[in-house]
């Protein structure tokens, strides 16, 4: 019997929900044509650290991504549906799920 809720499992959908704040920082801020040094300004923070958001060597606080989210315009669902992370490919070590 497969635990369906298991630590392996957890931590591949943490992992993924990283990757994809990563990326989305990244889109929204091209969309906007901003540079990281802009996003930087209008966060209050330096250059670096936007670097470091997008390239997953920093995470966010969660007040820190809720003033991300401030900052483009977005509700938490606008920027991050949730329901992609579903989509994502399973961990090598885990089979599907059956519906």
């Amino acid at each position: 019997m497969r635990v369906k809720n298991s630590p392996d499992k957890r931590n591949h959908k943490v992992e993924n929900f990283r990757r994809y704040v990563q990326r989305s920082i990244r889109q929204l801020r091209h969309h906007r044509g901003w540079s990281q040094q802009e996003l930087a300004r209008r966060l209050g923070v330096d250059q670096a650290t936007i670097s470091n958001y997008e390239s997953g060597k920093t995470d966010m606080s969660y007040a820190q991504m809720f003033e991300l989210f401030l900052v483009f315009g977005k509700d938490l669902t606008g920027v991050l549906k949730l329901t992609d992370l579903e989509e994502q490919s399973p961990s090598p070590d885990e089979k599907p799920e059956k519906e």
